[in-house]
C-alpha cells in the first residue's frame, strides 16, 4: 500500500569527510540505514536513490528488498527516479541524511494519505 522513496545520491561536500555523509558507520552501520529501516519495519516498499558510486558500498548493507536506483543531476530528478520504481499507491518521499525519523511520524503520514491529497512532515527546530 505505501512505497517510500529514500534519497541520498547527495556528496555530502559539506561534511568534509572525503566520501558521503550517509557511509558513516554508526554502531557498525552506515548512516543510510537508520534512515531506511524505520520504513521497512512498517512495511513499506522502499526505493533508495543513491549515487553510482556508492552502490557497492550500500549493497553490503541494504536488505535485498530494498530497490535501487540512481540520483540525477538536481533533487528533483532524482525523486523522479525514485518514483519509476513505485509499485504502490501511497508514496513518501524522504530524505536521507534525516535519519532520526520516528516510525509513529511515519505511521501520522500514513493516516493523513487517508483524508488528504498530499501530506508534508514537518517538525519544529
Amino acid at each position: 500500500m505505501f512505497s517510500s522513496v529514500i534519497v541520498a545520491a547527495g556528496s555530502g561536500t559539506r561534511t568534509h569527510l572525503g566520501y558521503n555523509k550517509l557511509r558513516y558507520l554508526i554502531k557498525g552501520k552506515p548512516l543510510l540505514l537508520y534512515s531506511v529501516m524505520p520504513f521497512l519495519s512498517r512495511g513499506h516498499e522502499v526505493i533508495v536513490v543513491l549515487n553510482k558510486e556508492d552502490e557497492s558500498f550500500f549493497k553490503e548493507y541494504l536488505p535485498k528488498e530494498v530497490k535501487i536506483t540512481y540520483g540525477g543531476t538536481t533533487r528533483s530528478e532524482s525523486v523522479k527516479n525514485g518514483l519509476q520504481l513505485v509499485s504502490n499507491t501511497y508514496v513518501l518521499i524522504h530524505d536521507a541524511a534525516r535519519v532520526y525519523i520516528q516510525p509513529q511520524l511515519i505511521e501520522m503520514v500514513e493516516n493523513n494519505l487517508g483524508i488528504y491529497d498530499a501530506v508534508c512532515l514537518g517538525k519544529r527546530v
